[in-house]
């Protein structure tokens, strides 16, 4: 269901973000483990792991009383160093692997979802121009346990504003993605029009209704890669067009490359508004009924 340049470019920040994430888990576990093997040496406990300074007090004593010989004193102060050096950085990547979690369960879920909606072999044809989009009665359950949301009922028309409200984590995010046809209900339909969802191919879904997302996501790549995402083929002018419609023209025309300017978690921070923005653009360029 993935196919053309968007899906080299979906499986190609995704592998960049899967080596990233597998690069910190790395180094964690090689600082705990030195951080373990010093605690195991010399019987330290959590109290005394904060105390690795003393360590390099015994050790110059113990020298100068010739309880320790110059080698192995040396050995004692060289080991605190090391195992110093992970205790400051542990922290620090371990922060950034749970920024990182964010985005790898958002992914495995997308992934997970092409696994469970299994495509049909006659799928429904989507309304060329639908005027309503209506949950009856859904509820929905993510494969690892964590909450979606239940009994969702409400219609959104043509031309006029459905607003959904509620607390944090109270689903509806579950009901934008239910809504864009990235997962199917547990119990119930999401219809547009008469048509459900549920029995429609996903390459359908992606060209008739996009989801401008709480989080906007920056995908590795140009400025024009990540406008192009669901149109690969789309001309410079209507990329151009698309970034004044969103306010981002003089930015772009900033900077020295232009819409060849790479972006993306490690090469460029990109603000929310910007990354908003870029999205809205990404909207228009695909230019879905929905």
């Amino acid at each position: 269901s993935i196919g053309g340049s968007s899906g080299i470019r979906a499986m190609r920040a995704e592998t960049l973000e899967r080596a990233r994430f597998a690069r910190g888990t790395e180094l964690v576990i090689r600082h705990t483990r030195k951080v373990e093997g010093m605690a195991e040496s010399f019987r330290l406990s959590a109290f005394g792991l904060g105390q690795v300074g003393i360590l390099v007090v015994i050790a110059i004593v113990g020298f100068v009383r010739k309880d320790l010989t110059l080698a192995e004193a040396t050995a004692v102060v060289l080991y605190v160093r090391e195992v110093s050096s992970s205790l400051e950085e542990l922290p620090g990547t371990i922060v950034s692997l749970q920024q990182a979690a964010p985005y790898m369960r958002r992914l495995r879920r997308v992934l997970a979802a092409l696994e469970r909606r299994r495509e049909r072999e006659s799928p429904a044809a989507l309304p060329t121009h639908p005027t309503s989009l209506t949950f009856q009665d859904v509820s929905f359950g993510y494969p690892d346990d964590s909450p979606g949301c239940t009994d969702v009922s409400f219609a959104a028309t043509l031309g006029q504003w459905t607003i959904l409200t509620g607390l944090s984590a109270s689903g509806i995010r579950s009901v934008l993605e239910l809504a864009a046809g990235l997962e199917v209900p547990d119990r119930g339909s999401v219809l547009l029009d008469s048509t459900d969802l549920a029995s429609v191919s996903t390459v359908d879904l992606s060209r008739a209704i996009t989801v401008l997302p709480t989080e906007p996501e920056v995908f590795e790549g140009t400025i024009r890669d990540n406008i192009t995402w669901g149109a690969p083929n789309a001309s410079a002018s209507t990329v151009e067009q698309a970034l004044e419609t969103c306010g981002l023209g003089p930015w772009v025309r900033s900077l020295a490359d232009g819409t060849e300017t790479t972006i993306g978690q490690q090469r460029q921070r990109l603000s929310l508004e910007t990354r908003t923005r870029l999205t809205l653009a990404r909207m228009l360029v695909t230019d879905t009924p929905v």
